[in-house]
């Protein structure tokens, strides 16, 4: 309970040093002046000065080749010490240079942070050789990951990356100097030597001689513990009483271990401006230690399972290779911390740790987050988040943003290939090293346990962590070589492909956080964070934890160890009929899918899907192993391997069948568009006469004819006549529409039949360019052109795609050094099941799905990336005439003014309208008769009409007995009524203010001198307006009214519809400026518009959404069209887009989290007949291991036809916060991705059992 207590404390203490130490590194990079200034400012200058540094901001490359190949210089320098120190002073001990591998091996070590120790610390190195090359790289190599990963921070949060060379120097004489000359001064006063006398010689008990060296050990060990170095002094590093003679010691190297890789969190929020966001990873970090910590505690505590089944009591736990100052759960704890914080040091011989607390801290460098080295883990546990963001991101309907710069194809590919790099290194090396005799060599205790040591090693080395499996013979060029390149590799390789990440968003504009934005400073991403790291990370080395620590707990707990091959198993089963899902779409397309689905079978078509193509090669190989299986190797039964092969097919077929559906879907509405252009012919004007030619011969510029019943022969133009014009058969819509010479509805498409009259068209656009063929090909589009977020998810995929390759690729090896095989079609088995093929067979499919369900909704996009665009919408420019309100104002009410009566004022405005044919003096009458006011229209109609006129603004009616009637603007009619020696009525004005601040135009009625009353047009929203606006402000989509009304009107109507902003008497060009201010801010615009003066802004704004009805200009100038001409459909293109995205993010976690459970079938499976005690990893108790590989593998194929209708419909978008939506995808696709494989792998075992 003490023990606990203690580390209790020591976890207190770090934790109330975290921050503050945190935002004071923020403050020694953030360039501000400081007060400290005055210690520090001379000597860096004059360092700076000295190596010739001005001191200027670099860019990403400029940075990280000048920390490259500072370093490799360093790496240099120090390579010729070692080599030399046999002839270089301050060497009392007479140490010899070093051999040259491991002199190469020690320099890279310790430059890369890692601390690698294959000489012997103490009888292995000079007092120079520890003083100016090991001491001094402990100083350089903290510094340069601190560097890095403030200089990434720098780039995240928009800023300069800054001058590596000063942030080196300010890393370590702000940071690192001062604290290790402080505590050196406390290692010093608890009994740790520092002096440069050589060694003494002390008299044992046993009355024998022991020569002890000494040396500056504190100066060293404070160095090597603060900056994640872990290097000893002495050999046995800090088990060594010199090292850490005491408790105190011992809690104190703790906390210098944790000290700055815990506060980077915090001073990563300080420098982004978001504190909060930089404690959710803090936290997130914590409890993936806590849990290891906590479980290596318990492992520990119980010590050795054999012990325990003999009786033999050890109630201090497993104290195999412990110290007795430190006791179990301390040495357990010092394990835990420096491998989480990737430092290295030692107080006890990992090698002899319990096989589970050796998994769990080999767990923690290969995951390289839970806290990590100095900078380096920052950098990594920044990958994770980004990944986390992106998967995020698609699940909420945008595209991925973090910190306002949004996530794409080339940040993802650079992210995909540093996830890569880590399994690669760790897996492929510990293959090669199994695989070799000077690899097998160094090994002290075959079997799982060697499997082990060799993990570490490398794992150890790709980590930069730098402890070891001790027992590993690891001294040799070999050894020395492999570790050397791999150290280099682990270290750099990350923090160039990181820098260029940050250094490709700080190019990016910021998109402004809306409420569609997700939360990155939330404990739902703290949630996705974990497992993303978790899944991602964990299950890529889950194959080999299993064959190394994991199979060696299990012999022990479970019993004596039986090597079998795994082909002694004899269980009889014949192939498994896989059944396909019904289908309820067009029998034709369906039919058609399913020829598709072999026809693109063809290796260079499939090569374009990599997922696929891994799956179909899986395929042919199988085919190989049926036809001759001794060939390669294979022993299993003679049917496996063409069930195996089977399924491999029927699981390609699916995938491929899927996407064919979606192209069938388009290929046959493109069909029936063909069907409009066939038999059509052109009356072409040729000066005075006409001539019928093919619509192929026209070409712009051309005149053509269109009577009754033709069709119109291509897209142009009316430049005279009047006609009804039937576009069904683009738009579905069956009531004809007028086309007309001049205003905004002289556009027409060819393959639109004239039903009425007859129009000359001046055609618009060359053969292959007419709207009809733009439509054709886009539908028909399956080899269209991949969007931006597809590609970038895409990158991900591979490369989860190569991890898992390597995974399975590397595990033959291993099983081989255990002296069995696994079957080829077994391997194959695994990693189809492993690599994504759920999302890999459904992402075309959603895409051309996406595209179609756009072009269903009778809108024409011209490319994917502007239906994704339309998801990330930001804000949306809407005219209010035609979209918000109906397109006429219509005459709502009648106001006397002066002493006049309703009667009166309604009967002269009637009066005044029987002429006004427009839609306003068609109202006005149709008030008139609903009022029952009293007119005789027949005077009226007799008399002389007087038309509206820009000049006058007014209308009316001049009466043969002499009255002269007008109805117009208030203040035009004003003037006219004085200047016929009339009066203006006193409430008037006071009336016409009142209409115009309710949102209605008054027009003012008079007749002669007197002025009657006032008409009162109202602008009426369309129904449900509001509602959809509202819909819009939950999505964090802006509204943006335009309208040529004064401001009064245009704010009631902004009011009253719901809009978030408008603009009054807008002109053409203030759209464009709208958009533009909105674009310059990082925002995304839609708009909507059909007029030629549109067409400006249609081409400026993301989405710009034209109206099939407009002109031609309009239409070339947006990039998606409306077949039915309704403005507010923009509000569902949005949602489509957005559906789209979240498509593709949940079924992408969905298939991910599906690997869980292939893992726990496949795994024991595999190994269960060679190593008996895997059994307890079975939890679904499935019935042999036969029926559960062919179990995860018919699962695998069965799921992507189940998904196809899903994939087809899209993910159902409901308007909410990202957050409760994010919540509600991860429930569903998430939990349901992990638990539905369980019971379908479970069911599908069953059903197997039967049949066997």
């Amino acid at each position: 309970m003490t023990t606990l207590i203690s580390i209790c404390f020591i976890l207190l203490a770090a934790l109330l040093a975290a921050k503050p130490m945190g935002l004071y590194i923020a403050k020694v990079f953030d360039g501000a002046p400081s007060k400290i200034d005055r210690f520090f400012l001379p000597a860096e200058r004059l360092l700076l000065e000295l190596g010739g540094v001005k001191g200027e901001n670099q860019s990403w490359k400029k940075y990280a080749a000048a920390l490259v190949l500072t370093n490799t210089a360093m790496i240099f320098i120090v390579y010729l010490v070692f080599r030399l120190q046999g002839v270089l002073p301050l060497n009392p001990e007479k140490v010899a240079g070093m051999e040259p591998t491991l002199a190469f091996n020690t320099a890279v070590s310790f430059m890369t942070n890692t601390n690698l120790q294959h000489y012997s610390g103490e009888s292995g190195l000079s007092m120079l050789s520890q003083m100016i090359a090991i001491t001094f790289l402990m100083f350089a190599a903290p510094a340069t990951a601190l560097a890095a990963a403030v200089a990434m921070i720098r780039g995240l949060a928009g800023k300069p990356f800054g001058n590596f060379f000063v942030d080196l120097v300010r890393s370590i004489t702000r940071i690192l100097l001062p604290i290790t000359v402080v505590v050196s001064l406390v290692f010093v006063a608890l009994g740790v030597p520092q002096t440069l006398d050589g060694s003494v010689t002390a008299h044992t008990v046993s009355g024998g001689e022991q020569s002890i060296v000494r040396g500056p050990v504190a100066s060293f060990l404070s160095i090597k513990e603060l900056g994640n170095n872990g290097g000893g002094y002495f050999g046995v590093n800090s088990s060594h009483p010199f090292e850490n003679p005491n408790g105190w010691s011992n809690a104190i190297q703790i906390l210098l271990m944790l000290l700055i890789t815990i506060s980077l969190p915090f001073t990563y929020g300080k420098m982004v401006g978001n504190l909060k966001q930089g404690r959710i990873l803090f936290v997130s970090a914590g409890l993936l230690f806590l849990l290891s910590a906590g479980a290596a505690f318990m492992a520990e505590s119980q010590g050795n399972p054999v012990i325990n089944q003999l009786g033999i009591e050890h109630t201090e736990g497993s104290m195999e290779g412990k110290e007795v100052r430190f006791g179990t759960l301390n040495s357990a704890f010092y394990a835990m911390i420096t491998t989480a914080s990737e430092t290295g040091a030692v107080n006890t011989m990992h090698d002899t740790l319990t096989p589970l607390t050796g998994l769990l801290a080999l767990l923690n460098m290969m995951l390289n987050t839970v806290f990590g080295g100095i900078g380096a883990g920052l950098m990594n546990m920044l990958l994770y988040a980004m990944v986390a963001v992106f998967l995020s991101g698609l699940m909420v309907g945008r595209t991925p943003e973090f910190l306002g710069k949004k996530i794409e194809g080339n940040e993802m590919k650079l992210l995909a290939v540093t996830l890569l790099i880590h399994p690669l290194l760790i897996l492929g090396a510990s293959a090669l090293a199994v695989m070799t005799q000077a690899g097998q060599a160094a090994i002290s205790n075959p079997g799982f346990h060697g499997i082990s040591q060799i993990l570490y090693e490398y794992t150890s080395s790709a980590a930069n962590n730098g402890s070891g499996f001790e027992g590993l013979g690891d001294a040799s060029p070999f050894w020395n070589i492999t570790t050397g390149i791999v150290m280099f590799i682990g270290r750099y390789f990350s923090i160039v492909t990181l820098l260029a990440v940050a250094g490709s968003l700080l190019k990016k504009q910021t998109v402004p956080e809306t409420i569609g934005t997700f939360r990155t400073d939330s404990s739902l991403f703290s949630g996705i964070f974990i497992a993303s790291i978790l899944i991602v990370g964990a299950l890529t080395f889950f194959p080999v934890l299993v064959l190394g620590p994991a199979a060696e707990y299990l012999t022990l707990r479970y019993g004596a160890l039986l090597m079998n091959d795994l082909h002694h198993s004899s269980q009889q089963a014949t192939p498994d009929a896989v059944h396909t899902t019904k289908q309820t779409m067009n029998d034709t397309i369906i039919k058609d899918a399913v020829k598709h689905a072999f026809l693109k079978l063809d290796p260079r078509t499939m090569i374009k899907n990599p997922i696929m193509f891994v799956v179909e090669v899986g395929f042919f190989i199988t085919v190989l192993l049926s036809v001759f299986p001794r060939f390669f190797g294979s022993t299993a039964a003679p049917w496996f391997n063409p069930a195996v092969s089977f399924i491999l097919l029927i699981t390609v077929l699916f995938a491929n069948f899927a996407e064919a559906l979606a192209e069938g879907r388009g290929k046959a509405q493109a069909d029936s568009l063909k069907q409009t252009k066939k038999g059509v012919s052109a009356n072409k004007v040729m000066d005075d006469r006409i001539e019928k030619v093919a619509p192929a011969e026209l070409r712009k510029g051309d005149i053509v004819i269109v009577s009754q019943g033709e069709m119109i022969p291509g897209d142009g133009e009316v430049i005279a006549g009047l006609a009804s014009v039937d576009e069904s058969a683009i738009t579905g819509e069956s009531a004809p529409v007028i086309k007309e010479a001049g205003g905004d509805f002289s556009s027409v498409t060819g393959g639109t039949r004239v039903v009425s009259d007859s129009i000359k068209v001046k055609i618009t656009s060359d053969p292959g360019e007419t709207f009809l063929d733009q439509m054709i090909a886009l539908v028909e589009g399956a080899e269209r052109q991949k969007t931006p977020n597809e590609i970038a998810l895409n990158t991900v995929l591979t490369s989860l795609t190569l991890i898992f390759l390597i995974v399975v690729a590397t595990l033959p090896f291993f099983t081989s050094y255990l002296g069995f095989q696994i079957d080829p079609a077994v391997l194959i088995a695994l990693l189809v099941c492993l690599i994504p093929t759920t999302i890999g067979g459904l992402l075309s499919a959603i895409g051309i799905a996406g595209m179609d369900r756009v072009t269903r909704f009778n809108v024409l996009a011209m490319s994917g990336k502007a239906v994704e665009a339309a998801g990330d919408i930001n804000t949306i420019v809407l005219d209010k005439t035609g979209t918000i309100t109906f397109g006429n104002r219509m005459a709502g009410e009648f106001v006397p003014v002066g002493d006049e009566s309703l009667q009166t004022v309604g009967e002269y405005a009637a009066l005044g309208s029987i002429h006004d044919e427009t839609p306003e003096g068609r109202s006005v009458i149709e008030l008139a008769d609903k009022l029952s006011i009293h007119y005789d229209s027949s005077v009226a109609e007799a008399g002389e009409p007087i038309e509206f006129k820009a000049e006058t603004r007014m209308s009316g009616v001049n009466l043969p007995d002499g009255r002269h009637i007008r109805k117009g603007a208030v203040d035009a009619v004003k003037k006219w009524v004085i200047n016929n020696g009339g009066t203006i009525p006193s409430n008037l004005d006071l009336e016409s203010e009142r209409i115009s601040k309710e949102g209605g135009t008054p027009l003012a009625v008079a007749a002669d001198g007197t002025i009657f009353g006032l008409i009162y047009l109202k602008d009426t929203v369309k129904p449900g307006m509001k509602e959809r606006f509202a819909e819009l402000r939950k999505m964090g989509i802006k509204t943006v009214m335009c309208t040529g009304d004064n401001p009064l009107t245009a704010a009631t109507i902004a009011r009253e519809a719901g809009v978030d902003d408008f603009i009054a008497e807008s002109k053409p060009e203030d759209k464009i400026n709208v958009i533009k201010r909105e674009q310059s801010e990082g925002k995304l615009v839609a708009m909507t518009g059909d007029g030629t003066n549109d067409a400006p802004a249609l081409a400026q704004a993301d989405v710009g959404l034209a109206m099939n009805s407009g002109t031609t200009a309009a239409k070339e100038a947006a990039n998606m069209v409306d077949l039915d001409s309704n403005p507010t459909k923009i509000i569902e293109v949005v949602s489509i887009g957005k559906q789209l995205l979240m498509t593709r993010g949940a079924l992408t976690t969905f298939s991910i989290a599906n690997d869980i459970a292939k893992y726990f079938a496949i795994i024991p499976a595999m190994f269960m007949l060679a190593i008996p005690e895997m059994n307890a990893l079975n939890i679904m108790r499935l019935g042999s291991p036969i029926s559960a590989i062919l179990s995860a593998l018919i699962f695998n194929a069965l799921i992507i036809p189940l998904l196809v209708p899903l994939a087809m419909k899209g993910i159902a978008y409901k308007p909410m916060s990202s957050n409760a939506l994010l919540a509600r995808n991860l429930l569903i696709y998430g939990l349901g991705g992990v638990i539905v494989p369980f019971i379908g792998i479970k069911l599908i075992d069953m059903l197997l059992q039967i049949m066997l």
